[in-house]
């Protein structure tokens, strides 16, 4: 995926390979990589380090079936607004050819992004263009449509649960 990071480069995007360099993305923190334990060993260090906190998190991996429970944690325990996560394998030169078409959108974007849509988004496009891709490339960009937010609510101590209660019924007339 080097050409990908090169070209995401050249449209300003910023590629880290590090979670060092992470500290001061926003709001939005996109990761890709092997869905195996040494990505959720890394994904648990970004959690550690509060990189996840506050943040949606656009996860580039194969779906496996204990995903479901590692995003949950790492919402719970490490405040990540969000998880987009992907129900199918990835085919890599499809997820590069995604994310250089999303980084061309930010560009040319006057109104923001909405995270849980930028890589459905510029997948379609993708599909709706008149670029002739290999048959494995356009499965991989239709399985990108496919995404899933993953938004789970963060639980709170029941005393703060109680205390909004009651201002909750205090305040009905």
């Amino acid at each position: 995926m080097s050409w990908a990071r090169q070209r995401l480069q050249n449209l300003q995007m910023r590629v880290v390979e590090d979670w060092s360099r992470t500290e001061d993305i926003p709001n939005v923190l996109m990761v890709s990589g092997h869905n195996d334990s040494e990505l959720v060993r890394y994904l648990e260090d970004l959690g550690e380090k509060g990189l996840l906190r506050d943040r949606v998190l656009l996860l580039n991996t194969c779906y496996a079936n204990g995903n479901t429970d590692l995003f949950h944690e790492l919402i719970q325990a490490y405040g990540a607004r969000a998880i987009l996560l992907q129900e199918h394998r990835i085919n890599p030169l499809a997820l590069s050819e995604t994310l250089v078409r999303a980084a061309e959108q930010l560009g040319e974007s006057d109104s923001g992004i909405r995270p849980e849509s930028l890589l459905r988004d510029a997948a379609q496009s993708l599909l709706d263009s008149s670029e002739d891709f290999k048959p494995e490339v356009r499965e991989g960009l239709e399985q990108l449509l496919d995404s899933l937010l993953q938004v789970s609510q963060r639980i709170q101590s029941p005393s703060h649960r109680d205390t909004r209660l009651r201002q909750l019924l205090a305040a009905r007339p």
